[in-house]
């Protein structure tokens, strides 16, 4: 989906609130890629900021260019985890982290993807929260179409 939308936009950047998953791909000529760079990079600096009330991160710390002309990068982080396993009553002191961040970023790119864990905790809840548009993959089969309900009563909550 990145690469057709570089070809047709021209300011774009990717978030990923997904723990495990950092874009597999050369960012500033470091490979970020499996648990290990996850690992390596301070909580501070990736997406796991926005969901700390602890941390006040700027677009600087956050915003990661890539080897990409026009594509820039909030790296994940395996702290994310945690943040998952939050119980529901505190999750309105961090679901609307990436909302501001966009807010206050959003006018510098076309279009913000955000990358979720196939879940509907925090992570994936604060990302329904700051998007105007979803979709969600799934493998056309019975087993994966269950899913959608939860996912649009999640959806319908968030409006």
């Amino acid at each position: 989906m990145l690469a057709y939308l570089y070809h047709h936009t021209s300011r774009n950047w990717t978030r990923n609130s997904d723990e495990f998953n950092i874009p597999s791909g050369p960012v500033s000529g470091v490979h970020y890629i499996g648990p290990d760079a996850t690992r390596s990079i301070a909580s501070e600096a990736t997406v796991a900021a926005l969901f700390d009330p602890s941390f006040d991160p700027t677009p600087e710390a956050l915003i990661l260019p890539s080897d990409f002309k026009g594509i820039w990068i909030v790296p994940g982080s395996i702290d994310l985890t945690d943040a998952n396993m939050r119980p529901r009553v505190e999750w309105p002191h961090a679901e609307h982290g990436i909302r501001s961040f966009i807010d206050a970023v959003g006018h510098d790119f076309d279009l913000a993807l955000i990358d979720c864990p196939p879940n509907l905790h925090l992570c994936s809840w604060g990302a329904l929260v700051a998007s105007d548009r979803i979709v969600v993959p799934l493998q056309a089969e019975d087993f994966g179409s269950q899913g959608l309900a939860p996912v649009q009563a999640s959806i319908l909550a968030v409006q």
